[in-house]
């Protein structure tokens, strides 16, 4: 579980396809810190570590999290927004996310309102998804595992409107 509080982006500094999937080897400050088998969110993802060297780690998405994901876009020399997993004795500050990725969305407006922000996020409607509860009103949405988690406050036919 993560709490959608940025702790640090990262820079990937390789990928490699693998029959699908994609191995990505990241730079951080805390590569020391980490371990084999640990979750670490890679915007919004949560992503085990699969290997280590001294300064770089490596994580892999497999092709359905690349499909549902920003993480395919990326190229060599791009910044990823990083959060290791909460600590159960510790402050919850941010919101508690999962990790687990059901879609992703476009952006198609922000609007200023008086100091909030209104974003106008679409995407393809989903049946199933739909059936099961996901993306109606009272459920969040996570942005690249910023802060920016909200609660959907209005419905539209293949939009969603949060703030």
């Amino acid at each position: 579980m993560f709490s959608g509080i940025v702790e640090e982006a990262a820079q990937v500094v390789a990928l490699q396809s693998d029959k699908g999937n994609l191995h990505l080897t990241m730079k951080c400050s805390f590569v020391n810190e980490l371990k084999i088998d640990q979750s670490v969110a890679h915007n919004g993802v949560c992503l085990t570590v699969v290997s280590m060297t001294e300064d770089t780690y490596t994580v892999t998405a497999i092709k359905e999290t690349l499909e549902r994901s920003n993480l395919g876009n990326l190229k060599v020399g791009d910044k990823v927004n990083l959060e290791r997993s909460m600590l159960m004795n510790g402050r919850l500050d941010g919101h508690i996310v999962q990790g687990h990725v059901d879609q992703t969305a476009v952006c198609a407006e922000v609007k200023e309102a008086d100091g909030s922000w209104y974003y106008t996020f679409e995407y393809a409607f989903d049946k199933e998804m739909a059936r099961q509860g996901y993306a109606t009103p009272s459920k969040t949405v996570s942005k690249s595992l910023s802060s920016l988690i909200r609660t959907i406050t209005r419905t539209f036919a293949r939009s969603r409107k949060v703030r």
